[in-house]
C-alpha cells in the first residue's frame, strides 16, 4: 500500500513526522506498530528518506519506507525469514538507492551479533540499527551504506552466545549488469 505525499513548498519531514505517516499506514493495513517497536532502519533527513521495521505480534517483520516520492509499507513472507534455531544473516530491505548515489541494505542478523562484515577482504562500514524481540527469538538490524551495490558471498565475523563465529551474508545478483560496472560490486 502506498500513499504519494507532495513535495509544495513545505519544510522538510521530520524522523518523527516519517515514523507518524507510517503508523498511519500500517493502522489502515491493520499491523499497528507499538512505538517502542519501530526500529528506525535507515534515515536520511536531507532527502526526507526514513526505513523503518517493526515486528507483528506473530513474530513477522514488517517495513515502511517514507520518501519524499512515496510513503509504502509491506511485510515479508514468513518463508523468507530465518526460522528454527540456527542462526543466521538474511538481507531484508535493498540494496535501495539512496541520497547521493549511494545504496543501503538492511539485513538482519538472527541470534547473532555482527562485529565485521567485508567484501573481497574489505571491511565495510556497518551500523547497528536495533533488535527486536520476536516468538523466534532476538533479531538484530543492520544497515549497510556503500557507493555500489552489493551482491556476492559476504563473510561476517560475529558473536554467538558469547563466542566469535564466521557466517556468511548472500545477496542477490542483479540481472542484466555488466562486469564493468561501477555501480555495482561482487563479492566473494
Amino acid at each position: 500500500m502506498t500513499i504519494s505525499p507532495s513535495r509544495d513548498g513545505r519544510p522538510p519531514v521530520t524522523r518523527e513526522q516519517a515514523e507518524q505517516q507510517i503508523r498511519e499506514l500500517a493502522e489502515q493495513a491493520g499491523d499497528t506498530p507499538a512505538v517502542e517497536r519501530l526500529v528506525t532502519v535507515f534515515q536520511d533527513p536531507a532527502a526526507e528518506t526514513y526505513w523503518f521495521v517493526w515486528p507483528k505480534s506473530s513474530g513477522a517483520l514488517c517495513w515502511g519506507q517514507r520518501t519524499w516520492v512515496a510513503v509504502a509499507r509491506s511485510c515479508f513472507a514468513e518463508t523468507t525469514l530465518p526460522a528454527g534455531d540456527t542462526p543466521a544473516l538474511r538481507a531484508v530491505l535493498g540494496p535501495g538507492v539512496v541520497d547521493g548515489g549511494h545504496w543501503a541494505t538492511v539485513f538482519l542478523a538472527d541470534q547473532q551479533k555482527v562485529g565485521r562484515i567485508s567484501c573481497n577482504g574489505s571491511a565495510l562500514t556497518l551500523t547497528e540499527a536495533g533488535s527486536v524481540r520476536t516468538p523466534a527469538g532476538t533479531r538484530t538490524l543492520y544497515t549497510l551504506v556503500t557507493p555500489w551495490a552489493v551482491s556476492g558471498t559476504l563473510p561476517a565475523e560475529v558473536l554467538r552466545d558469547g563466542a566469535p563465529a564466521a557466517d556468511t551474508l548472500t545477496m542477490g545478483a542483479p540481472t542484466g549488469v555488466k562486469d564493468d560496472d561501477p555501480r555495482f560490486r561482487d563479492c566473494r
